[in-house]
């Protein structure tokens, strides 16, 4: 009796096992397809950080003591300039796949991002670090150092300067690869009535930028971009989201004879609806 019931335990109990591996995919779990599908459109804030800019041949005004001004051109480092916050938008088309899922409890995708932002810069007084012209200094006194008008003032070193204000339009597009993490779901939300996601990416930013007075140049260069975000869904195929996005990029301008180079390290704080697919 006794080697009958170890041989039972010894068949029955690697069954039971083997069985109970094999539970049964809950109803909601079935009606998941392989992808999701989704078009969104956002807008919000962008806040761009200080940068150093350089520049040849820009147009600016030297302050001589706080009252004089002279007009002149700047070849040099013009640091900490501030750029201004802007309303940007955009949209997204993306794709997701949901076959790890099971194993990981994520979903992988992918989409193509375009946003727009105006990170112009106003006039602004700033020290220029370099080398200041001007064919037309007002003058000063007999005998000072100060030119007097119709000379030529070349001054090199810590300069105080104003530039003039500067009108940026930008656009990145971008394809970003992401993770997200499905929550709460259910029959009626089997992709999750909540999730949260976090991505990178890279593409192309074109800015275009002109100097008041000057004219206008456009440039297209490498951009990077990390981004995080959250959404709620109103119904299985509607929602709402919020979106952190880094973006960077940098760009050389030729406007005549002027030339300026920055880098745009912009913070983009946005909502936006989506609808998925």
């Amino acid at each position: 009796m006794r080697s009958r019931a170890r041989w039972a335990l010894r068949v029955i109990g690697p069954a039971l096992v083997i069985l109970l591996s094999f539970h049964p995919t809950p109803i909601h779990a079935q009606i998941v397809p392989d992808w999701d599908f989704s078009v969104s459109v956002f807008g919000g804030g962008a806040f761009p950080f200080d940068t150093d800019v350089g520049g040849t041949n820009v147009p600016t005004v030297l302050i001589r003591g706080g009252i004089n001004v002279d007009p002149g051109t700047a070849t040099g480092t013009f640091p900490d300039m501030q750029l201004n916050s802007s309303f940007g938008f955009g949209g997204k088309v993306g794709a997701w796949t949901l076959a790890f899922r099971a194993a990981t409890g994520l979903d992988f995708g992918a989409e193509i991002d375009v946003t727009h932002f105006t990170p112009d810069w106003d006039a602004q007084l700033v020290t220029m670090k370099g080398q200041w012209i001007s064919d037309r200094p007002q003058g000063g006194p007999a005998g000072s150092l100060v030119p007097r008008p119709g000379q030529r003032l070349t001054l090199s070193g810590s300069i105080p300067l104003v530039l003039p204000s500067f009108d940026i339009d930008a656009t990145i597009v971008a394809v970003n690869v992401l993770t997200r993490v499905p929550l709460y779901q259910s029959p009626s939300f089997p992709n999750g009535r909540l999730q949260g996601y976090v991505g990178v990416g890279a593409g192309v930013e074109t800015a275009a930028l002109e100097i008041s007075g000057v004219g206008s140049a456009h440039d297209t260069g490498f951009a990077f971009q990390a981004l995080a975000g959250g959404k709620v869904f109103l119904t299985r195929h509607v929602a709402l989201f919020a979106e952190y996005k880094f973006t960077h990029s940098s760009h050389s301008w030729n406007v005549q004879s002027t030339k300026i180079e920055a880098d745009l390290n912009v913070n983009h704080v946005v909502g936006g609806l989506a609808f998925h697919f």
